[in-house]
C-alpha cells in the first residue's frame, strides 16, 4: 500500500529528476520523513518526498564524516549544487534545484540544513545556548517551516508554532545521535550544558561518566521543550498538522531515550519500523499527535 501511494505521488512531479533515486535516499537516510511523505495530501507529497531526501542527505555529513576538512567539502559542494546555474547530475540535488524554481522557495530556508550540518563538524561545543538553538532550527525547523510553505500556510502565529514543533524534535533526534558524535570526539551541545567537570575536548581525553551526565541533561531539557510544544501543538491548524506530521514521533523516541538501562554514549536510541508507520498512519488519520 505505502509504496503503491509513493510510486502515484512521485509520478505527479516527473520533471524533478530521476525520482525512483529520490524515493530511495529519502527512504534510506531520513525514513520517518519519507513516511511522513507517503501520507501527504497528494497536492505535496512528491515535494515532500524530495525534501526528505534532501534533509536526510545533509545531516548524513556530520554523522559519517569525521574529518572537519573533508565534512565541509562535502557541504560546500550542496550549497553549490542547489545554489547554481546548471544541473549537478545528482538526483536529490537536481530535484531540489528545480523544486525551489517551480515553489517560489526561500533559498535561505533551503540552505539553513546545511548551515546546521556545518555546525556539527567542529569537535568544540557550541559557545553559547543561542547557537545550539540556531542549529536546531536549520534541522527540523526550517524543515516544517518549509512544509508549511508548500502547503500554503501563511498565518505568522502557525508557522512560528511550525517551527517550534520542528526545533523539539530537531532536539529529540539530536540527542538520540549523540553517540555518533561522541564515537567521533565531538561535544556538539551548548558550552553552558558541560558539567563542571567535563575535559578540554581538545585534549581528546572525554570521560565515558562525563558523557553520559551530559546526554542525561540535554535528554531532560529535550523532556522539557517537547512538553511545551506539545501544549503548543493543540494551536495548530489542520494544514499546519499535516506539516508537522512528524511530530508525532518526538515522544516516542523521547521514551526510547529515556529507557532505564540504556547507555546513553553507546546506545542510539531507536524506534522499530512499523511503530513508527503505525504512529503517523494514526497521526494522518485523526490528526492527532
Amino acid at each position: 500500500m505505502y509504496r503503491d501511494r509513493v510510486e502515484e505521488c512521485m509520478g505527479a512531479a516527473s520533471r524533478s529528476g530521476n525520482l525512483e533515486e529520490v524515493r530511495q535516499a529519502a527512504r534510506a537516510h531520513s525514513y520517518d520523513d519519507y513516511l511522513a511523505a507517503t501520507l501527504a495530501p497528494r497536492s505535496v507529497a512528491a515535494d515532500f518526498m524530495i525534501l526528505a531526501a534532501y534533509f536526510g542527505e545533509i545531516a548524513r555529513v556530520p554523522r559519517e564524516v569525521s574529518e572537519t576538512g573533508l565534512g565541509a567539502i562535502r557541504l560546500q559542494w550542496w550549497r553549490d549544487a542547489i545554489g547554481g546555474e546548471h544541473e549537478s547530475g545528482h538526483p536529490v540535488a537536481d530535484a531540489m534545484k528545480d523544486m525551489i524554481e517551480r515553489r517560489g522557495l526561500d533559498r535561505d530556508r533551503i540552505f539553513a540544513p546545511i548551515d546546521a550540518a556545518q555546525a556539527l563538524l567542529h569537535p568544540e561545543p557550541f559557545e553559547s545556548d543561542a547557537a545550539f538553538a540556531e542549529m536546531l532550527r536549520g534541522m527540523d525547523g526550517a524543515h516544517f517551516g518549509l512544509r508549511g510553505f508548500l502547503l500554503g500556510q501563511t498565518d505568522g502565529n502557525q508557522r512560528e508554532t511550525l517551527e517550534a514543533l520542528g526545533v523539539s524534535l530537531a532536539l529529540i533526534r539530536h540527542c538520540a545521535a549523540l553517540p555518533v558524535f561522541f564515537a567521533k570526539g565531538r561535544l556538539p551541545v551548548s558550552r553552558r550544558q558541560l558539567p563542571s567537570d567535563a575535559l578540554d575536548v581538545h585534549e581528546g581525553d572525554i570521560d565515558a561518566a562525563v558523557l553520559a551526565r551530559l546526554a542525561d541533561g540535554l535528554v531532560r531539557i529535550a523532556d522539557h521543550q517537547w512538553r511545551e510544544a506539545r501544549g503548543r501543538a493543540k494551536s495548530l491548524d489542520a494544514v499546519s498538522r499535516q506539516a508537522a506530521a512528524t511530530f508525532a514521533l518526538a515522544g516516542p523516541y523521547l521514551k526510547a531515550l529515556q529507557r532505564v538501562g540504556r547507555d546513553p554514549v553507546r546506545e542510539l536510541a531507536e524506534l522499530p519500523p512499523l511503530s513508527r508507520v503505525l504512529t503517523l498512519a494514526w497521526t494522518a488519520a485523526t490528526g492527532r499527535m
